[in-house]
């Protein structure tokens, strides 16, 4: 029978800033955190795998027209 019972909520937040270098070209810092639905610990094929929260660092530049 299949369980649930390694599941739990998933969460993240996301920060980002707008800059204006010029009216027309915008530079966008970003910085992502996720949670895992996972627990820490699971057992796979391979033994207990662990399984981190993830950061997700970005940079987005945008040409205005």
């Amino acid at each position: 029978m299949f369980t649930r019972s390694f599941l739990r909520d998933e969460w993240g937040f996301e920060l980002f800033y707008n800059v204006a270098l010029t009216p027309w070209f915008l530079l966008t810092p970003d910085l992502q955190v996720i949670g895992p639905s996972q627990k820490q610990q699971t057992v796979g094929l391979f033994g207990r795998e662990s399984v981190s929260t993830a950061t997700v660092v970005g940079l987005r530049l945008q040409l205005v027209l």
